[in-house]
């Protein structure tokens, strides 16, 4: 998959891509110069959301709060977003329900699909405190 390669030619077209939309001369082409930010931007949140499934997966939770921290804050328009905010407060639940619950609301604004955040609201909601991690990995999206 090409996610799992060196992004840096992708961030460097990015950063091209929004250097020409800028340009008067390539405002005939903004749309189409939009719509390849947004795929570039996709690949790169998706790139840092297999980052944090990977370890999860070998159980370095701490590495995997700062990927979705940093989809949360770098990434808040891509389809990667919803999903990092309920994996982290998922992963921020050991530090107390209320902290987790307190994160996920605070980013109520933001989310793309209402009904994830009603759902996944309604789960956290009705999560046990003072769980093990595993217990709280399980229900990562």
């Amino acid at each position: 998959q090409d996610s799992n390669k060196d992004q840096t030619d992708t961030e460097k077209a990015l950063e091209n891509l929004q250097y020409y939309i800028e340009k008067k001369s390539m405002k005939n082409h903004a749309d189409e110069i939009n719509n390849m930010i947004v795929d570039l931007r996709t690949k790169l949140a998706k790139k840092e959301f297999e980052t944090a499934k990977l370890y999860i997966r070998i159980e370095e939770y701490k590495a995997a709060e700062i990927y979705f921290e940093n989809i949360i804050n770098e990434y808040y328009d891509t389809d990667f977003f919803d999903n990092s905010v309920f994996n982290l407060s998922l992963l921020q639940f050991v530090n107390g329900k209320d902290s987790s619950i307190k994160l996920f609301e605070s980013n109520k604004d933001s989310f793309i699909n209402f009904d994830n955040y009603n759902q996944w609201f309604e789960i956290l909601n009705t999560l046990n405190e003072n769980e093990e991690i595993s217990y709280y990995v399980k229900q990562i999206k």
